[in-house]
């Protein structure tokens, strides 16, 4: 892929298959998400990474890095962001996780 990975977020292999199968199910939300997902994957970010977690598109791991002359500086943050079925009509919600 194209955009700042860490060997900590698994960068799934069917990306784009799964965006056909997102547009063929009509779930509206699943369509966005591989859109803004492919829009990551673009215009990569070096402040974050993302990937699905499980090949599943309403799930993303994130590593989120710390900003420099921050005193999160040289920091990894990991977290999961999960969006409901709903999604846009409902907010994601993101978690910290520590391992």
């Amino acid at each position: 892929m194209l955009f700042f990975v860490s060997p900590h977020i698994p960068v799934p292999h069917n990306i784009f298959d799964l965006s056909a199968m997102a547009s063929k199910s009509g779930n509206y939300g699943a369509t966005l998400l591989m859109k803004q997902l492919g829009a990551l994957n673009k215009d990569p970010n070096e402040s974050f990474s993302v990937g699905m977690a499980d090949d599943n598109i309403f799930r993303w791991n994130v590593l989120v890095v710390g900003p420099p002359d921050s005193m999160y500086e040289g920091g990894f943050f990991k977290a999961v962001l999960e969006f409901p079925e709903d999604f846009p009509n409902s907010p994601p919600v993101m978690t910290f996780t520590s391992t």
